[in-house]
């Protein structure tokens, strides 16, 4: 079948902008101004280098503000920014509702240091946009933070000596809380003169909370905000629809959460081994089954099979390699203010590449192929997913996801 040609490209394209701007998302406030930046960046479209916001600005503004020559430059570039702002969250929106089921998806490429903001047409069948499928939820509240944690730990002056306990593990404790517990389970370590403190964020959170952050920012024209959990309060997280890393260990609002509203949830961390994590089964066939596809996918699995679960256990290294479990998980949030998306694993490292496959196209489409999740659709209003992730050294590979539930209607 020969490939339609270049015309037959540019008529698709163009009716697909015209359909756009009937579409909801191109009326209100500033809708205007917004149409005339998306039909001249269309007419523009092979400019590879883009346009800088003061172009943009200066080439869409009316007439006869056109002519002017009392023309405000810097608060024309200001002002078109924002509107290119607002026509990115445009695109965004249209495209998750309706270019699923169409041959082409445009896009609006954030602009760089050399100017840069252009459109992009790009073929469905090629790069369907899932993320954004994803994310949905949370650009749609438009009120979301990223949640990490900064570990609690011991400070001694006198012995020059920093310390921490796994099983003192509440990390948003006060400093008297954690003192006491100090005093009780580690006497020979305590005096007058050791204080508590939090040192430093774990990579692996922070380098999921900076993936997380820019794919909003570029994807949703969305800037995420971003907090520790130490410093924040339950209002905080009932206000927005937070993204919470870490582990129960580590992050009061996921373990919270878990010991209340996520009794039902089926892929459970395990709080009483490192790095392990229990599965539910809903009868005992489905359990023979699931069990007999995690060992043909993953034969290495260390697994305890009880009545009605299975135990993933957390493996030994073996020549500086590991698999390490983490469990993504969404649910609305219990405020009603939108939803909460958790990213837990008892090894930080793997949390980064988690972020990365969340908010990479191609990772995410290979993640959930087998879940009969189509592009481009918003994601279940509630779900897990266990995912596993191969450390070497001090690196991660590509997660997998070995298995996943979907809760609710």
């Amino acid at each position: 079948m020969p490939r339609p040609s270049r015309e037959d490209d540019d008529e698709e394209q163009a009716a697909l902008i015209d359909e756009m701007i009937e579409s909801r998302w191109f009326h209100g406030t500033g809708a205007e101004t917004r149409v005339r930046i998306l039909r001249f960046l269309f007419l523009h479209r092979r400019e590879e280098s883009g346009f800088r916001a003061l172009t943009i600005g200066l080439e869409t503004l009316p007439d006869p503000a056109r002519k002017s020559k009392n023309i405000d430059k810097q608060k024309l570039a200001d002002s078109t920014r924002h509107h290119l702002e607002e026509l990115r969250r445009s695109i965004s929106q249209y495209n998750l509702r309706h270019s699923a089921n169409q041959k082409w998806r445009v896009e609006l490429e954030q602009g760089n240091s050399k100017g840069g903001h252009r459109l992009r047409f790009i073929q469905q069948q090629d790069h369907p946009r899932v993320t954004i499928g994803f994310w949905w939820e949370h650009i749609r509240s438009g009120k979301c933070t990223v949640v990490c944690n900064a570990p609690l730990f011991y400070r001694d002056p006198v012995k020059q000596m920093v310390f921490r306990f796994v099983e003192i593990n509440q990390d948003e404790m006060n400093s008297e809380l954690a003192l006491a517990r100090l005093k009780r389970d580690h006497p020979d370590l305590y005096h007058d003169g050791v204080y508590v403190s939090h040192l430093y964020l774990l990579r692996g959170e922070t380098d999921a909370r900076d993936t997380i952050q820019r794919w909003f920012a570029d994807a949703a024209s969305l800037t995420v905000g971003q907090c520790i959990s130490y410093q924040m309060a339950q209002k905080d997280i009932d206000d927005c629809s937070p993204i919470l890393l870490g582990n129960p260990r580590t992050n009061p609002f996921i373990r919270e959460f878990l010991n209340n509203d996520g009794r039902h949830l089926e892929i459970c961390m395990d709080m009483d081994s490192f790095g392990s994590v229990t599965v539910k089964h809903s009868s005992p066939e489905a359990a023979a089954e699931e069990r007999k596809r995690l060992s043909a996918r993953k034969p290495a699995l260390l697994m305890q099979c009880g009545p009605g679960t299975t135990a993933l256990l957390n493996q030994p290294p073996r020549e500086s390699e590991r698999d390490a479990f983490a469990v993504v998980t969404r649910v609305p949030n219990p405020s009603g203010e939108g939803v909460i998306t958790i990213l837990a694993s008892d090894q930080t490292r793997a949390l980064g590449q988690v972020a990365r496959t969340l908010t990479d196209d191609d990772w995410l489409l290979q993640a959930l192929r087998h879940m009969g999740w189509r592009a481009g659709d918003p994601a279940p209003a509630s779900f897990q997913g266990l995912f596993v992730v191969r450390l070497r050294g001090s690196e991660a590979a590509k997660p997998e996801l070995l298995t996943w539930r979907t809760y609710g209607p």
